[in-house]
């Protein structure tokens, strides 16, 4: 666990420093990293519960729409989309984020204490205060061992933000990131009132026939190379386009290729604009794709990273791909 603050001063009560900014402060925001994804958002909507049981006048700000798939969060209405503040904001808690530049054009108040919540390997300690530790299983499990402590009523509907950020960060505690504690404390959240049934249906079982048909479009072109270990599929706008879906519906397509016999590494080509990329990577093993990540300026975690690149198709597939062998090889 790292706990500093700004300058490298280590702060021994990191939680009580944070629960002293949050009462204090006269209107707090709270934001998170563009095209946010299951942790990010349940941890967000689970720490506006928790300040508004304090009486904060809580806003939520993202740099990138809400995905519809969350949308049944307890809460999610009060998300705003936009990449300006307009507001004096004096707290600014930023979730789930390896570093600043991950909230996209957001300019945070420079006059603002920005409170940093965090998992992620090598993650920047870039807040006045930083709560950040790389061993949890999500920012959603930090929220919950940081807000347990205030004088709030831990309800269901902020037990189902704290559940959905822990299910979907340990991929359905598929990942190794799945820990004897995240276990117990998806136990505590259902004998808080969440229901497990109904987050799952949600999340994997109400999707739009438009995510069938993208994926569809996408297996028929999914490449195999490097001997069967590196598994790649490519999502274009055009794509986008033919089967109607949005962006967001993309999320669980690597786990398709990452499922395939004899596969190492799974990268997901996302077109983000021309000759731009997002490039998701999720491994199996000992390969560590976050240091695959790190060499595109990326990051994330050992067996789930990522990065964007700018090129043509071509280009940016070779060039993840190759070196993708190369870590698949364990060179």
């Amino acid at each position: 666990m790292r706990v500093e603050g700004k300058g490298g001063i280590v702060i021994n009560t990191i939680q009580d420093q944070i629960y002293q900014a949050a009462v204090s402060a006269s209107r707090p925001l709270i934001t998170s990293h563009i095209n946010s994804d299951g942790d990010a958002i349940g941890s967000q909507l689970a720490l506006y519960g928790a300040l508004t049981q304090l009486g904060r006048p809580v806003t939520i700000i993202n740099t990138s729409p809400l995905p519809e798939v969350y949308c049944f969060l307890p809460h999610a209405e009060v998300i705003q989309h936009s990449e300006s503040i307009n507001g004096d904001f004096d707290v600014v808690f930023i979730l789930d984020c390896a570093d600043l530049n991950r909230v996209g054009k957001l300019a945070i108040p420079n006059r603002a204490t920005v409170i940093n919540i965090d998992h992620h390997y090598q993650g920047e300690l870039f807040g006045n205060l930083n709560w950040c530790r790389e061993e949890a299983c999500s920012t959603a499990e930090l929220v919950y061992e940081l807000i347990k402590e205030w004088d709030i009523e831990l309800n269901a509907a902020i037990a189902t933000n704290i559940y959905t950020g822990i299910l979907t960060d340990t991929g359905s505690f598929h990942f190794d990131n799945t820990s004897s504690q995240s276990l117990k404390l998806a136990a505590q959240l259902v004998d808080l009132g969440v229901n497990p049934r109904y987050v799952a249906e949600q999340l994997y079982e109400n999707m739009p026939a438009s995510t069938l048909k993208l994926l569809a479009y996408g297996l028929e072109e999914m490449e195999l190379s490097a001997e069967g270990q590196v598994a790649s599929l490519v999502i274009t706008r055009k794509l986008l386009e033919q089967s109607g879906a949005k962006a967001w519906e993309t999320d669980n397509f690597i786990n398709y290729p990452k499922s395939l016999k004899g596969v190492r590494v799974a990268i997901l080509f996302q077109q983000i604009g021309d000759d731009y990329y997002k490039v998701s990577m999720r491994s199996k093993g000992e390969v560590n794709v976050a240091q695959l990540a790190q060499k595109f300026n990326g990051g994330g975690h050992y067996h789930a990273a990522g990065c964007r690149i700018r090129g043509s198709l071509a280009e940016v597939k070779q060039r993840v791909v190759d070196l993708a062998h190369n870590y698949s090889a364990g060179l």
